[in-house]
């Protein structure tokens, strides 16, 4: 038998009970255990956008960053998950019954972008990109992918910046930890990657006093080089 290609998902894939059981892993599981062991506060729920699909790009500095991104937006969700993850037999059907579909961290297959805009067809699920890949230090950016702007752009999605601070380690006692998540504005990606890169980066700082770090900085820098280079290229020939 062929071995699935996890990065293409069809929008029937994206329904009622694939949403039910989401819902159950985040507020059964999930919720309970947050709502008792941190002080949680979210802000800007009224940036959320209504009866449209959208991109949400969360900053990622704890294993719960997924389920509190369900929970502060209170809509099925589609994340993307390293295509690695398929390999592991026990993992690989939970996070498909979860609506997640797979993503190449060293290139976006096309497979992915039509899953994308697959998904963007629902106007109900809404997706999910970290910019900074995995789990990052809290409160700064250290690392910026350009994954999530590149999607956005294909998939012609808004793009909702999200902060959450205080999630990372887990907590013992009740109500010890103070957990906030800011949802700011949504913005149109740009033509221009970098562009798109920077503007999550100073929507984030603006949000949760997050520190941008030079690699960060410089990661957004080679990208913008690169396109520059092409772009120089293309005008000689």
């Amino acid at each position: 038998m062929a071995k699935r290609n996890y990065a293409k998902r069809e929008t029937k894939e994206y329904n009622f009970l694939t949403e039910i059981f989401q819902w159950i892993a985040v507020w059964i599981f999930v919720v309970p255990y947050v709502i008792t062991f941190f002080r949680v506060k979210i802000v800007g729920r009224e940036n959320i956008p209504k009866g449209e699909s959208f991109l949400v790009a969360p900053t990622h500095s704890s294993y719960l960053d997924p389920e509190l991104v369900s929970f502060a937006t209170q809509r099925p969700i589609a994340y993307m998950a390293k295509k690695e993850l398929y390999d592991v037999p026990i993992l690989c059907p939970i996070i498909v019954a979860l609506g997640t579909f797979a993503v190449d961290r060293n290139k976006l297959e096309i497979a992915t972008i039509r899953t994308a805009q697959a998904i963007m067809k629902t106007k109900r699920w809404i997706l999910a990109m970290f910019p900074q890949g995995n789990r990052d230090l809290p409160g700064k950016i250290t690392k910026i992918n350009p994954g999530f702007a590149y999607l956005a752009r294909a998939a012609k999605a808004k793009i909702l910046p999200v902060s959450i601070k205080g999630a990372n380690g887990f907590s013992k006692i009740p109500f010890s930890k103070k957990l906030v998540i800011k949802i700011g504005e949504p913005f149109a990606p740009s033509k221009d990657l970098a562009d798109t890169m920077e503007q999550w980066c100073e929507a984030i700082v603006k949000l949760g006093d997050y520190e941008i770090e030079q690699s960060a900085k410089d990661k957004i820098q080679k990208i913008r080089e690169k396109k520059d280079s092409h772009e120089s290229v293309n005008t000689e020939s």
